[in-house]
């Protein structure tokens, strides 16, 4: 290494730093201009390398090998800025790093493999590295990650060999907290950027009542700044707001740093047949690429596609569209003449083309606002990013959720519809530069596929594939009216309010007729003149009024900015959340809504509440607690409570509990439709179930507002009959609910802070957490365990998930267990499992290997745990049997692998007065007689079908909870209430459940909801043609909406005689 002398080096005033500095000349700053701790502790380090590092370099050697030292490669080092002093009342916790824009730091490129490997300060990094992890696993402050540094620098120089130079070592370690941050620097680490924001205003003194106090009124125009003293374009002060702002390109650098990395973002490559050169989505809708909008951008991925880019406007760098630059005008030597759209100046342009690749990345965002000292007093929020390519199994992860920006929101003017706007800029533009320029990034894989071929350096392009969020979030992002007159951010549906009613909220009725005549779809082409006529409306009571009119508070800088781009569409591809939606907002209200009119004696419910008999599976989270007797247990509920109360316990411990059957109608729709998304959908969605899903949500509104009245249809519920949209747009909604992002808000708020400034705080712990996860071993690397595949025993279920989910794994079933619990079987077991396989008795060994536990990697969602005790449904000669587990087995019958097995006693079908067996219309769940049969029963592993629940129903009998059902095994067809019209032919439901009839519509009781119809038979002689059944005077029926199920299709042929289409 390069030494120099101490008199070689000066300050120095020139304009590359703003402080006195000095230019620090070894090869890692190569002259650059930096402060003097910095020169001087690298002069100290070439003094003592220069002199050691040549003997000592097979010793240094060795000790990494003693240590277990990482080969995570280093970035080359950026010369930073460091302030070691802390302000006056400071916290250990605020102690950060301050680093200069993005223009006074070099790009290290060309430096990178020029410095020579110093295998001490790699066995520094990588101890550094591993006591960061620690800190940030626990959350802990810096002056206890200083305390873990000096402890492992103890232990170090315990464990040394003699030959290693102390005093070396000792240099070379990081002191403190400020130390370690230059270290990470010099590997690539970049901090949080720090923006200023200037929300424009001024100051209104105002007195009332003797008292005075200042009021701000804001003007609407904001600037976001890079620079502490910049001023504000609009009004010429300085930022009084700071944000901390994670950029997206280095990110995307963290992202392919690592080869698991990079094939876990080539799942979508790796399911292409699902989307690539198809005109019509997948049929089974499960992961993002299954879906209409990620077939709809295949040109983004497709390497056999050329695409011209967009470009930013010269002048005021507003996005242009590649529609509006191919239709402007021709100029000289082939240039576009371009007007700006935004500012209508003019400049030349040359379109740019650029190709699809597989390594493109589709983007998840999302937005929420959270309390973190669980007060309302002090409020935070975060934008947040995931990566739409991997698999969800993978991706919805905490440690897969990418925090783009903390804000805080409680410094903000709420009631300004711009004051998110500041914050998402830098994200949005990020979004735009990921687009039109990508982002080169070494790329570590040795990848090909067709004529694509990756190289050292790629160009990754960016696009944002749909924003996720609560409806409130989805509100002030996208800028909808929340709830209100327009409160839907999909059609143009006119809120009402209660007739006699000092409540002015407003609700979504007239259900009925909004099913049969769809309200006007929003386009947001139609809406731009009105979008631009509130933005531009400067009086506050005129804006407020246009937006209660036509449902939106301004423009949002998505569609500025993506729509331009790739079609991003702010009133299609904000998605609904479900976990919001139906757990936190529609099972509850209705939960509440029983609890207040006492429809439900809380007695009960808590009862049922603590003796309902939930699996291992379903306890392994959140379970509803006792609401006790004021009903006060209901406010500590979490989504994952209400989910799990709604099915499958409501439908059980509801039945026969409601004097009005169509109460309990409600209750099972509800259950309904989280059976759908929590469990049925979980592994896809077929075109059948999202058509049942769109008649379930518009049934439940017409059902709620008919029966429970218009003050239960509020905006959560009507936003059920637009989640299939979603579906079909983006597939299983598993794949964009909030629950991930949720659950990282608690990994936020454990950071150690002094509660002042925690934005700052819980940026850089983000911004190390990316940094450090980007370095690989993360992932903690086991062996298996103990396994015997051919006997089909591992020692864990973790062990089993990961031998049952190889491609090439010879098994789904394995025991869980030792290997050595082998006993003897009785003659009469033999014969009956000989019986229960079909093999010769004589190959059926003697003895078995048996257990208590077992793991089934094709039965559920994500497999399922099978314990002695448990009850299952099995297939018996083609029917389904319920069966109580009481051990499982592995034996021996000739084969090459030993065959599965589990014993136990079989339940009785509870059969109705004729013979058929018994089940609940609504609920489809059937009924088992209690006492269990006497005979031992043996079953292959291969017939187990799923897990049951056995819910106590009284008189002797068992409901079977079968909540791990196929969705093509619910009982009935749901039927959306029909709006009747005069004249039209209504299917009407006679005697018994196969009987419909046909009525004419005369007249139409509104009042009653009943309509007047003459009743049309079958006419004898012409099939499919239909004349009246009697013309005598009292051939006029009343019939009740209730008992029309349908339109009849059809036409009049003649005088009287009405024929159906066939």
């Amino acid at each position: 290494m390069e030494s120099w002398s101490r008199e070689e080096i000066a300050t120095c005033s020139c304009s590359e730093r703003k402080y006195r500095h000095v230019h620090c000349p070894c090869l890692q700053c190569r002259g650059s201009a930096t402060d003097r701790n910095t020169e001087l502790r690298h002069w100290r380090e070439s003094q003592l390398l220069t002199t050691e590092v040549e003997s000592e370099s097979s010793s240094f050697h060795e000790i990494s090998d003693e240590i277990h030292v990482s080969t995570a490669s280093c970035a080359s080092p950026e010369p930073a800025e460091v302030e070691a002093n802390l302000s006056d009342g400071s916290d250990e916790s605020e102690v950060v790093t301050s680093v200069g824009s993005d223009s006074d730091i070099e790009d290290p490129a060309g430096l990178q493999g020029m410095e020579p490997q110093n295998p001490l300060k790699k066995v520094i990094l990588t101890a550094v590295i591993n006591a960061l992890k620690v800190m940030d696993k626990s959350g802990s402050s810096i002056k206890t990650f200083e305390e873990i540094l000096n402890y492992g620098k103890t232990m170090l120089l315990t464990l040394i060999d003699e030959s290693v130079d102390v005093h070396v070592l000792s240099a070379m370690w990081p002191k403190n907290w400020n130390d370690v941050q230059l270290l990470l620097r010099e590997e690539g680490f970049e901090d949080a950027k720090e923006y200023f924001i200037c929300f424009c205003r001024t100051e209104k003194v105002i007195t009332r009542n003797g008292k005075t106090h200042v009021k701000f009124i804001y003007s609407g125009n904001y600037s976001i700044m890079d620079k502490k003293d910049s001023l504000c374009t609009h009004c010429g002060n300085k930022g009084y707001l700071k944000y901390y702002y994670l950029g997206l390109e280095s990110k995307v650098k963290n992202w392919f740093k690592t080869e698991t990395m990079c094939q876990k973002m080539l799942s979508h490559w790796n399911e292409k047949e699902h989307w690539l050169g198809r005109k019509e989505a997948w049929p089974l809708k499960q992961e993002f690429w299954d879906g209409q909008r990620w077939m709809d951008l295949q040109w983004f991925w497709d390497p056999s596609k050329v695409w011209p880019l967009p470009t930013l406007c010269v002048h005021c760098s507003a996005v242009i569209s590649v529609d509006h630059i191919t239709t402007s005008p021709d100029g000289l030597n082939n240039l576009k003449t371009v007007t700006c759209p935004e500012c209508f100046e003019t400049f030349h342009h040359s379109i740019e083309m650029a190709r699809g690749s597989p390594l493109n990345l589709a983007l998840i965002a999302h937005w929420d606002g959270w309390q973190p000292f669980g007060t309302s007093f002090r409020g935070c929020g975060s934008f947040e990013v995931s990566i739409a390519n991997m698999t969800k199994r993978d991706r919805c992860h905490v440690e897969e959720v990418y925090v783009v920006g903390f804000v805080p929101c409680s410094d903000l003017p709420k009631d300004l519809p711009e004051y998110l706007d500041p914050f998402l800029k830098p994200l949005v533009d990020d979004l735009s530069k990921g687009f039109i320029s990508g982002y080169n990034i070494p790329y570590p894989l040795q990848f090909s596929s067709g004529e694509f071929h990756s190289s050292a350096i790629e160009n990754i392009r960016l696009l944002l594939l749909c924003w996720t969020g609560d409806h409130p979030g989805q509100c002030e992002v996208g800028k909808f009216l929340n709830q209100g007159k327009c409160g839907c951010r999909r059609e143009k549906l006119q809120g009402q309010q209660l007739e006699n009613s000092s409540n002015n909220h407003y609700y979504y009725g007239s259900n009925r007729f909004y099913f049969r005549h769809p309200c006007e779809k929003r386009q947001i082409e139609q809406e731009l003149e009105n979008l631009y006529d509130i933005e531009n409306e400067t009086r506050t009571t005129v804006r407020k009024a246009m937006s209660s009119k036509l449902g939106f508070t301004g423009i949002s800088l998505l569609h500025k900015v993506l729509y331009p781009l790739y079609k991003f569409d702010v009133t299609k591809h904000m998605v609904y959340d479900v976990y919001h939606t139906i757990p936190l907002n529609v099972v509850k209200n209705q939960l509440t809504r029983l609890l207040e009119l006492e429809m439900v004696d809380t007695e009960y419910l808590d009862k049922q509440i603590k003796n309902f008999p939930w699996s291992k599976e379903l306890k392994d989270g959140r379970l509803p607690r006792p609401v006790g007797k004021e009903c006060k247990g209901i406010g500590h509920w979490k989504a994952e409570g209400l989910q799990k109360f709604s099915f499958p316990m409501t439908t059980c411990i509801f039945e026969d509990k409601f004097q009005d059957d169509e109460e309990f109608q409600i209750q099972t729709l509800v259950s309904r439709l989280t059976e759908l998304h929590f469990y049925s959908g979980r592994q896809g969605w077929t075109d059948e179930m999202i058509n049942d899903h769109f008649k379930l949500a518009w049934r439940l509104n017409v059902l709620v507002e008919e029966l429970q009245g218009l003050q239960m249809c509020t905006i959560s519920l009507h936003n059920l009959i637009h989640i299939h949209e979603d579906i079909i747009n983006f597939a299983a909604c598993d794949n964009y609910w909030c629950a991930v992002f949720e659950r990282a808000v608690k990994h936020y708020v454990k950071k150690s802070h002094n509660c002042k400034g925690i934005e700052r705080t819980f940026a850089s712990s983000e911004a190390r957490r990316e940094f450090l996860k980007s370095l690989g071993g993360t992932e903690v690397v086991s062996d298996l365990g103990k396994h015997d595949v051919i006997q089909g025993v591992v020692s864990s279920v973790e062990t089993a998930r990961k031998i049952a989910s190889k491609d090439s794994s010879p098994r789904q079933a394995f025991l869980i267990g030792s290997a050595t619990n082998v006993k003897p079987l009785m003659r009469d077991d033999q014969s009956k499992i000989a019986r229960a396989l079909a093999v010769p008795l004589e190959k059926v060994s003697s003895s078995a290997l048996f257990s208590n536990r077992c793991y089934l990697n094709n039965v559920g969602y994500d497999g399922t745990k099978c314990c002695s005790g448990d009850c299952f449904l099995i297939a018996i000669n083609g029917q389904e049997t319920v069966v109580k587990i009481e051990t499982l087995l592995s034996l021996n019958c000739g084969d090459d692998l030993w065959k599965l097995l589990g014993k136990g006693y079989l339940y009785s079908f509870h059969q109705d007065a004729h013979g058929q067996i018994s089940l609940n219309y609504w609920t489809g769940f059937t009924k088992v007689e209690k006492f269990l049969g006497n005979e031992v029963t043996f079953f292959p592993s291969e017939n187990i079908l799923r897990k049951v629940l056995l819910y106590d129903f009284g008189n002797g009998l068992l409901t079977v909870v079968d909540y791990l059902r196929p969705w093509n095994q619910a009982l009935y067809v749901p039927i959306v209430p029909v709006y009747p019209e005069k004249g039209d032919m209504l299917l009407v439901q006679g005697g018994g459940p196969s009987d419909v009839w046909y009525g004419h519509v005369q007249d139409i009781d509104f009042r009653n909801k009943s309509v007047d119809v003459y009743f049309f038979i079958e006419s004898r002689r012409c099939p499919n043609v239909f004349v009246r059944e009697s013309r005598h005077r009292g051939a006029r029926n009343t019939v009740s909406w209730r008992s029309v199920i349908g339109v009849a299709d059809g036409h009049w042929s003649g005088p009287g005689m009405w024929t159906k289409d066939l």
